[in-house]
């Protein structure tokens, strides 16, 4: 038997619906355990599904920070007695606070792990730092104390930490994320404002809405299209709503019913996870937002007898995982949701095989019909 052209034709469009069309309609929820603790939040998730965030050790005193690689939660070992992973690169690097003795009475210091070697960050010339973002070139971002106590925005790379310009009249500032470009998101701020910035080869634009009006907020996470997510407050509104900034415009992406919501991360999908209220004014519930979806509450997207409300969505990766934290049977942990997806993508993965079967055939002759895997 042969395949003519008008079929193998057939077959890649089916190929390319059933692509554009696979999507998560269901997760899988993993609990990522603790280092010994009643807590742990996660933070980040890089492509290859290591992920990092904070945990509490035996004795829910001290709280570390931890990498979570092939089903094992493992503490950084930084020093001092509490410390936080923030976000992870494709490279396992992994930037985040450690709190060393000293000030009132813990100093906060940025650090970037690296293959098991730590290193201080250092200051802007006055004694803290907290580092928030990475990208897969290993420049970090942050905010640094340079000796007047007011935090200050950085970008860090080979080895030196240079402030980003706050602009607007704002007097303090912080970095919240990098992308591979070297674009940075954060926000700038005075006494009664905030400002959403991304700073892009020496650039600063203020974010706008579609009136030319600044919203009051801030970026969370910008992806390599340069489109930026994080939660503002718009003119003439009294709710705080996550929001995208593409197309040189800032605009809400609503909520979950509430008042309140706020976007954490986005892929290079653009699509969107955080925490927004219900309409009862009830916890947060964590949120996934996509141009097609709209939002939608995770919550309805596990099982309802998993024993988890989910509070927080933190990062996506491209592969569509999500971590973030909620309360397993009432205590909070860290979670690791995987996407089932629909019956499209096992059409693909249907023709994918019986493509491959239909080209060894004709080139060895009988060999057995692969199976299709049942959407059942």
């Amino acid at each position: 038997m042969t395949i003519s052209r008008l079929t193998r034709s057939a077959m890649a469009g089916v190929l390319m619906l059933s692509l554009a069309h696979a999507q998560a309609t269901s997760y899988t929820v993993t609990a990522l355990g603790t280092l010994g603790g009643d807590y742990s939040a996660a933070a980040s998730i890089n492509d290859h599904g290591v992920i990092t965030g904070q945990s509490s050790l035996a004795g829910n005193v001290q709280h570390r920070a931890f990498i979570y690689q092939n089903g094992t939660m493992t503490d950084l070992g930084l020093p001092g007695d509490n410390s936080r992973g923030n976000a992870i690169n494709n490279l396992n690097q992994i930037v985040g606070t450690t709190f060393v003795p000293g000030g009132s009475p813990f100093q906060p210091r940025g650090f970037l792990y690296s293959q098991g070697t730590v290193t201080d960050l250092g200051t802007l010339g006055g004694a803290s730092t907290y580092a928030n973002g990475i990208n897969h070139a290993a420049q970090v971002v942050g905010t640094s104390d340079p000796g007047d106590a007011v935090g200050t925005a950085f970008i860090y790379q080979h080895g030196s930490m240079v402030a980003i310009p706050a602009g607007n009249g704002s007097t303090s500032s912080e970095a919240s994320a990098i992308n591979d470009h070297g674009a940075v998101t954060g926000r700038g701020s005075t006494e009664t404002s905030l400002t959403p910035f991304v700073y892009d080869n020496g650039i600063l634009t203020i974010l706008r809405d579609a009136q030319g009006q600044v919203p009051l907020g801030a970026g969370a996470d910008i992806n390599n299209a340069g489109v930026v997510t994080g939660s503002a407050r718009f003119a003439g509104s009294t709710r705080t709503s996550a929001f995208l900034y593409e197309n040189g415009v800032v605009r809400s992406i609503g909520s979950l019913g509430g008042n309140w919501s706020s976007g954490a991360s986005l892929n290079e999908r653009g699509e969107v996870v955080g925490a927004s209220t219900l309409a009862d004014g009830s916890i947060h519930n964590a949120f996934f937002y996509s141009h097609a979806t709209g939002m939608l509450n995770l919550n309805d997207l596990i099982d309802a007898g998993s024993g988890w409300v989910l509070s927080d969505a933190t990062s996506i990766n491209e592969a569509g995982q999500i971590v973030g934290s909620g309360l397993y049977n009432g205590v909070q942990r860290a979670y690791l949701l995987s996407p089932v997806p629909e019956p499209a993508s096992l059409a693909l993965a249907c023709v994918g095989a019986w493509m491959a079967w239909t080209r060894a055939r004709r080139a060895k002759g009988p060999i057995a019909e692969p199976l299709c895997p049942s959407s059942q």
